[in-house]
């Protein structure tokens, strides 16, 4: 309602400026009914639609209740056919054979802790082996620099004593 008064105050200031006939006031006004109707419907449509929300949001987090609720009853469930089956066991011995499961199970740890300081060792082996070949690649390259220098300082000095031609085309032209 609180709409209207604005419109209408709208319309009646029109009215005023443009000396219109009756016809057109009456149509301006029924436009303005239908406006009304028509925000009046929208406000509704926006109010169902935050309601429509609402309620499938509860819903959802009352199908998560219920997933959750699933999921404890078949561990019950699972629980109770295990104890079954343990009772009507014939070969169950009761206390004597969690006994033996526990050793079982502690060796099983045992080997399991073993097989993982073997693991461990294995790579600090691997990690020393792959050190030592990167520390002989470098020996190796370094005896080959020293190598190489020496030939070169060898080659130097033939050729400062003159024992040693580089080209044959020089020593063409020394011999002659």
């Amino acid at each position: 309602m609180a709409e209207q008064q604005p419109l209408e105050s709208i319309l009646s200031s029109s009215t005023k400026i443009a000396t219109g006939s009756p016809n057109r006031q009456i149509a301006l006004e029924r436009e303005l009914t239908q406006l009304t109707r028509i925000n009046s419907t929208i406000a509704n449509l926006i109010e169902t639609v935050k309601f429509t929300n609402s309620n499938i949001a509860k819903i959802n987090e009352s199908g998560n209740n219920t997933h959750t609720l699933l999921d404890q009853w078949i561990r019950i469930l699972s629980q109770t056919n295990f104890t079954h089956d343990i009772i009507n066991d014939p070969n169950w011995n009761g206390v004597e054979d969690q006994q033996d499961d526990d050793t079982v199970e502690r060796e099983l740890a045992q080997k399991s802790a073993l097989e993982q300081q073997l693991l461990n060792d294995l790579s600090k082996l691997e990690s020393e082996n792959s050190d030592l070949a990167k520390r002989i690649e470098n020996r190796e390259n370094e005896k080959e620099l020293i190598n190489q220098r020496k030939n070169e300082m060898l080659n130097r000095r033939k050729r400062e004593l003159g024992l040693y031609n580089v080209n044959s085309k020089d020593s063409g032209k020394r011999r002659k």
